[in-house]
């Protein structure tokens, strides 16, 4: 990978001086100073204070998921009433409607909850 710099260097070792002070590696491990901060942890680490939530947002998209499993079996409930020539309408419009509104509920919670705690991250990531 190329950087362009706009700096005349007339050595290398001026060279590495400058992209040292930029955070550039030229190829060699670059050392910490003991005033320079440990890099943080994983993505675990920062979501440690937010478990609760993150726990609420699996449960949720969890569920909503197996409402829209439920989809499948409804139609092969109607396709098994109709041959039997027991087909209900108003039956399968109603399961149909629950499960519409059951994924419609766990999608929007999923997504409030999803969004608030984004933000949190970022907010606590930011300061």
């Amino acid at each position: 990978m190329r950087v362009a710099c706009s700096i005349e260097v007339t050595n290398l070792q001026t060279a590495q001086k400058v992209f040292f002070h930029k955070g550039i590696s030229m190829g060699k491990a670059r050392k910490r100073s003991k005033e320079e901060p440990e890099p943080k942890a994983g993505l675990f680490s920062v979501l440690g204070p937010y478990k609760g939530i993150v726990a609420v947002l699996i449960l949720m998209a969890l569920a909503g998921s197996a409402v829209n499993l439920l989809i499948p079996k409804i139609i092969a409930r109607a396709i098994d009433s109709f041959s039997a020539g027991t087909f209900n309408a108003g039956t399968v419009i109603t399961e149909f409607l629950a499960a519409a509104f059951g994924i419609l509920v766990f999608t929007f919670i999923q997504g409030i909850v999803q969004t608030f705690t984004a933000e949190r991250v970022a907010k606590d990531l930011r300061n």
